[in-house]
């Protein structure tokens, strides 16, 4: 199900990507700025639902965010001109195969299943895992830089 808005280069973003933009960490600036691109509706941005749980539990338990700042983290990315996808039966059957054929997890999977599905590149921190899904096209924020 490719998308057909042809205008606008278009992304799946992970979890990886995403914590970037609450946070400071290396290569937040170039994440934010993806971040504001989507806004200005010069490229797209796609993730799978799971992205909230990720992102919440990661805010909460990795980087110790309190009750409010978590929910107003999730509001933002609600908001923002991210696309969010609901796991479907097809992203489930697509993510579960790339679960078994690579070894990851099925959060990990998941970005995965929603990239090949859209036919669009992955946007990952997460080379390592990411990067063995030979089906699509995994770039790093690195690679992003003039955007």
């Amino acid at each position: 199900m490719p998308i057909d808005d042809l205008t606008a280069e278009q992304y799946v973003v992970d979890a990886s990507v995403a914590i970037k933009w609450f946070v400071d960490e290396e290569k937040s600036e170039i994440a934010r700025n993806l971040l504001r691109n989507a806004e200005l509706e010069t490229i797209r941005l796609f993730t799978p639902d799971i992205l909230l749980y990720e992102i919440g539990n990661a805010l909460g338990k990795g980087k110790h965010f309190g009750r409010q700042d978590i929910v107003d983290a999730l509001d933002v990315l609600l908001d923002s001109s991210v696309e969010v996808r609901n796991l479907d039966r097809s992203l489930i059957a697509q993510s579960a195969s790339f679960m078994e054929r690579y070894g990851l997890t099925f959060y990990d999977a998941s970005y995965a299943a929603l990239a090949h599905t859209l036919s669009i590149p992955l946007i990952s921190e997460n080379l390592k895992d990411q990067g063995k899904v030979k089906e699509i096209e995994v770039k790093s924020l690195a690679s992003l830089k003039n955007l």
